[in-house]
Order: structure tokens, then C-alpha cells, then sequence
């Protein structure tokens, strides 16, 4: 007895979509929001922004008759350059938006866009980590596995500088969290951290030596090492200055002879290093 198998009803049977589409993954920026904003200076107008930065005041003895000699102090003026511009654009043709459930540029647009554009501001201050010469520490080429004892070396190295307890941040890898810190016992055992439960339950954030810990993907492997350039970060090491703040615009380019529709989101932005000694690089082990 014949039987119909799915190569004689190939032609019968239906697909299915799922009229859902997933959310893609983009990474948190987590280190703008840690350091200096001067957008304000430049949103009218200007792409240069000066910042001075005072100079540490000398103590001296009084002589006789109440002499004394005025100190001469020359402060240091750092610029921010507003000269990176970035975009994300979409366009769909409609025909396509009439017959299709899927629309990329309805109005979740400017949301996806502008994650994806915060990814630019983490990354490029990201990569400020060159800039800093006052502190270092870890293998520059492998990096070493995050720890307690790494910790303390670098609140050392920023408090040896007098940089305040204020303000202060921990930028770290995952692998800095997870194959690292949470793997000591005791920043996860509930009765030595005085929680009800350990972290490796709840997945709590605790400060490290006083400092809040973020975790960040965006941190920078630099060609050549295998060691992943982490921050602890005064707010006063770096800034950010944009004069156009992820402004987004939707146009028909029917003038342009296209049936179509395009939107698009730009900043334009620049970041930089002010006080490099407020910041130490941590180089952590990918392992």
C-alpha cells in the first residue's frame, strides 16, 4: 500500500513565523555615566571645550619682619574635541512595509539606536586606558586574575595620589567577577559578608574596599596580550562633551523618486582624558 510522506505534501504544508521578533543584545554602557558630562558647554555652538585643572598650593615659612614670597602657580588647560560622528540608519522600501509584519523602523527605532550608539560612548572611553601613566596594574600583556590583593593595589595606587574616596568606581570584565572576586569565599559566604544569602544566589553587586563594582563588556584587549584593560575610575579622569545628543529624524524620500521611508539617529560627540592620575588600569586575566 502506497503512503503519502512529506516529499509527495511538500507542497501542502505551510511555514510558520513567529510574529514576535526578539530584542537584539547590545552591551550597557556603564563608564559614561561614571564621568564628566560637558555637553551643556557645546549644544548651542563650539567644538572645542578647555577645561583647567588647578595646581596643587605650596606651604612656606614666614621670614622676618613677616616677610613672605607669593607662589607662582601655572594651571594646565586639557581640551575636549568634539570631532566623532556617528549615525545608525535604517530604510524600508514600501512596498516591503506593506506586506510585511516586521517593521525595523517603527517606533522602538530610536530606543535599539540609541543602545547601539551607547555602546560608542563606552567603548571610545574605553579605550582612554593608554592615557594613563600614573598607575598601572597586573601583567600588561596576560593580566592577572582579579582578587582581593588586586583590588587593594589599585585603591593604593589612586589613594597614594590623593585621589578622594568619592566618586569612585570599579570598571571590571565579567570574567574579573566571576572567575575572580566571587571565586574567593570570602566575598560570597553569606556569614562573612553578612547577608542572608550569598551572592552566588542573589548575584548582589557589593562594593569592593568601600568602591561600587560595574560590570562591563566593552572594555579593550589591546593586539598583541590576551589582558583586558580595566578601570578603577575617579568621575574627574575622563569627559565626555556632545553637541548633538542622539537626535533622531524620520523622512519619505518619495522626493528623491524612492517609495521609501528612512530614519535615522546621530551624535556627535568627543571624549578625553583629563586627570590621568585619577584613574588606574587594572589589566585582568580573560580567563
Amino acid at each position: 500500500m502506497a503512503s503519502l510522506s512529506t516529499t509527495e505534501l511538500n507542497a501542502t504544508i505551510d511555514e510558520k513565523w513567529d510574529m514576535e521578533v526578539l530584542e537584539a543584545r547590545y552591551n550597557n554602557a556603564v563608564i559614561m555615566p561614571r564621568v564628566m558630562n560637558k555637553s551643556g558647554l557645546v549644544s548651542k555652538n563650539g567644538d572645542i571645550i578647555h577645561m583647567t585643572v588647578g595646581v596643587k598650593l605650596s606651604t612656606g615659612t614666614v621670614g622676618a619682619n613677616g616677610a613672605f614670597t607669593p607662589t607662582a602657580i601655572t594651571p594646565t588647560s586639557v581640551p575636549i574635541t568634539v570631532d566623532t560622528n556617528k549615525y545608525v540608519s535604517l530604510e524600508i522600501e514600501d512596498a516591503a512595509q506593506a506586506q510585511s509584519f516586521y517593521d525595523p523602523t517603527n517606533g522602538e527605532f530610536p530606543k535599539f539606536a540609541g543602545k547601539a550608539l551607547a555602546e560608542d560612548y563606552d567603548g571610545d572611553l574605553a579605550n582612554l586606558w593608554s592615557e594613563i601613566t600614573s598607575s598601572i596594574i597586573g601583567d600588561n600583556a596576560t593580566g592577572d586574575t582579579f582578587d582581593d590583593t588586586l583590588a587593594r593595589a589599585a585603591m593604593l595606587k589612586v589613594r597614594n595620589l590623593n585621589v578622594p574616596l568619592t566618586e569612585l568606581s570599579f570598571i571590571l570584565p565579567p570574567v574579573a567577577i566571576y572567575n575572580g572576586i566571587m571565586a574567593q569565599p570570602q566575598f560570597t559566604d553569606a556569614s562573612k559578608i553578612g547577608m542572608p544569602k550569598s551572592v552566588l544566589t542573589t548575584n548582589y553587586r557589593f562594593p569592593l574596599l568601600g568602591v561600587p563594582v560595574y560590570e562591563s563588556t566593552l572594555l579593550k584587549t589591546p593586539a598583541g596580550g590576551t589582558s583586558i584593560k580595566s578601570f578603577l575610575l575617579h568621575k574627574e579622569a575622563f569627559a565626555i562633551a556632545m553637541s548633538i545628543n542622539n537626535k533622531y529624524k524620520k523622512a519619505e524620500r518619495t522626493s528623491a523618486l524612492v517609495l521609501s521611508n528612512v530614519v535615522v539617529m546621530n551624535s556627535f560627540y568627543g571624549v578625553k582624558t583629563i586627570r590621568q592620575n585619577h584613574a588606574c588600569v587594572i589589566n585582568v586575566k580573560n580567563t
